[in-house]
Order: structure tokens, then sequence, then C-alpha cells
């Protein structure tokens, strides 16, 4: 059963990953650009864009449709380097033309909050190529993105938080589009040391959330297993002006038994 609690929205991840990159300018208004704004500011950026973006694809599609039983092992390997730097040249202009969609935000003139917006969902577009967020469309179909967009039919809007699927993957263009919130949490913890913590309601329950996830994230790593110090200068940074005693109760609460163990640490079991 699908529960909407379990998911980010696009636009919600990128937020989140906004405030991570940009903590002091960072406003959320950077995702109403209007497009015709920029595209007006940018006309011949976006037109050399879009032109590009069709000569990456006419080569991804020549180089995937050649006839390759007559190359020998080496030339075979050329080939299958060249297919995948095409690859990778139509994801990165896919994303670049994506901020001059039409019809995706409201209107903001600052040239800065632009940057923001291309860097926040260019870190975000990243993460979904090496499949290391999941995005899913509509009711919890996962989607091939790294697939998907080498395809000429397939667009995706940050703002609006919708995916417009190739038309022979589905009848439906427009599905809404979000990520496993448990996905999403440990990617920006991983990421930015970012986590559930930052929406906690007091200082010593917001310590004790980052300190689970990190945790769960020295589990999944090879990392030694911390110092006490080490730890409460992490929290000292994380969230400023935490009394001792909250710190001491947290680590009392939460650090595995292996963190305060004497002696020489040893890495995660």
């Amino acid at each position: 059963m699908y529960d909407i609690t379990e998911y980010i929205t696009l636009r919600e991840a990128a937020w989140h990953v906004g405030k991570a990159m940009f903590p002091k300018d960072w406003t959320g208004y950077e995702l109403e650009e209007k497009s015709s704004l920029i595209q007006h500011e940018h006309g011949a950026e976006n037109a050399r864009l879009k032109r590009d973006l069709e000569r990456a694809l006419d080569r991804l599609k020549d180089l995937s449709t050649c006839p390759t039983d007559h190359l020998n092992d080496e030339a075979y390997s050329k080939h299958r380097i060249d297919i995948d730097g095409a690859k990778k040249a139509v994801a990165k202009l896919k994303s670049k033309t994506a901020l001059f969609s039409d019809g995706d935000g409201g209107g903001v003139t600052e040239t800065g909050a632009f940057e923001r917006r291309r860097q926040v969902e260019g870190r975000l577009l990243a993460a979904f190529m090496d499949k290391k967020l999941i995005v899913v469309a509509g009711f919890n179909s996962v989607i091939p993105w790294s697939d998907w967009v080498l395809l000429p039919d397939f667009r995706f809007s940050f703002p609006l938080s919708l995916v417009f699927t190739p038309a022979h993957e589905s009848n439906r263009s427009k599905r809404a589009a979000s990520i496993p919130r448990n996905n999403f949490d440990a990617w920006m913890l991983a990421e930015f040391r970012v986590g559930a913590w930052q929406n906690a309601k007091t200082s010593e329950e917001a310590a004790q959330h980052w300190l689970i996830e990190r945790v769960k994230q020295w589990e999944s790593g090879n990392e030694t297993a911390p110092k006490k110090a080490q730890i409460f200068a992490e929290l000292n940074a994380a969230i400023p002006n935490l009394s001792e005693r909250a710190k001491d109760r947290s680590w009392r609460a939460h650090a595995p038994k292996t963190w305060k163990s004497s002696g020489p640490k040893a890495k995660r079991p």
C-alpha cells in the first residue's frame, strides 16, 4: 500500500538540497523562476543547448544502431566507450535544457538565484544517474532514470514534481515524481551530514536524531569507530549551543558499545 508520508517530492528534495548547499542564501524561491524570463535573458544559450541536444541524441542513435559484428575486440571496446560518452553527453544536456522548460515556475530576476537552482538540480540529477537516489513515478513505479533520460520525449520538472514519461512506456504522460524518504535521508546524511534531526523541536531532540543517523552512517561504511571527543565536536558544528548535559545524555542513549569501549577503536562489526 502506498503511504505518501514515506516519500518526498522532487520539489521538497530540491528545497532540502538547496538549504544544505546554500544555507545563508537559499530561500526556496529559486525554484519559482519563470522560464520565459530565462529564455529572454539567455535566448542564444537556450537555442544552442537545444541544437547540441539534438546532435547528441542523433550521435547516440547512430552509435547504438551501428553494426558491430565486423569489429575486433579493441574496436568493439572503443565503440562501447563512445556509446557511454554519448550517453553522458545527452544526460548532461538534458539536465541543462530542463531549466528552460515551459510552465515550470513563476518569476525571479536575480541571476544568482538561477545559478543556485542550476547547481541544486544538477546535484540531484547526478544522484539519479548514479542510482544513489531512486525516483518513483505515481504509485511506486521505479523510474529507470539513466535509461529514460536518453530518450527525446522524456522530460521532468522539479518545481512541479512531475515526470513526463516516454510515450512507449505509458499512456499517462504526466506522473507525480517522488523519492523514498529513507533513501533520501540516507543520501542527505552521506552527502551533507544533514538529516531528520534538522526538523526536531528541541536541540537535545535534534542531537539524538543526529546521533542515530551518524551511527547508521558508520554502520554502512568502513570508518573506524569514532571517539567521544570527535562525535562531540561534530555535534557542536551541527547543533551550536548544545549543552554538555544534552550531549552526554544523547551519547549514553544512542552511541553503540563499540564507540564507548576503551582502548583502540575498531572498525564497524
